[in-house]
């Protein structure tokens, strides 16, 4: 498949059927509709990028889906920097915490479950805890 006169797809099967070309200009194509106004295909082809089995050379496209404005990409982003365990994720799973969707605050928390820096969680030292 390749995008048509420079348009990309617009179906969610064409862009599923991308996940089974390993080629330079599938990744082009997933990247190109990672910034498509649909919030829906937006979604699909984050999908794909996460399943793909290059799609890691996508990543630039996954961090910045996790400040899209579509609850559905922010998911998905998050499960992938949870699958890929990305660290250079993690400052930006700070801030969905606060998301008022609980499911999106779920689905950071799994994502920093994977990415967690040690600075995290400190430990109080035995002097401030009494013991």
């Amino acid at each position: 498949m390749q995008s048509v006169g420079g348009r990309l797809p617009t179906t969610h099967e064409a862009i599923r059927e991308l996940a089974s070309r390993e080629n330079a200009a599938s990744l082009e194509i997933l990247a190109g509709v990672a910034f498509v106004n649909d919030q829906f295909l937006r979604w699909t082809a984050l999908e794909v990028i996460g399943c793909h089995p290059h799609g890691r050379k996508l990543c630039t496209v996954v961090l910045n889906a996790l400040s899209d404005p579509s609850e559905y990409v922010v998911r998905t982003a998050c499960q992938i920097v949870e699958e890929w365990e990305l660290p250079e994720a993690h400052s930006l799973l700070i801030p969905l915490l606060a998301d008022v969707k609980g499911a999106t605050r779920q689905s950071a928390i799994r994502a920093l479950g994977a990415t967690w820096i040690d600075a995290d969680f400190r430990w109080p030292s035995i002097r401030t805890a009494g013991i």
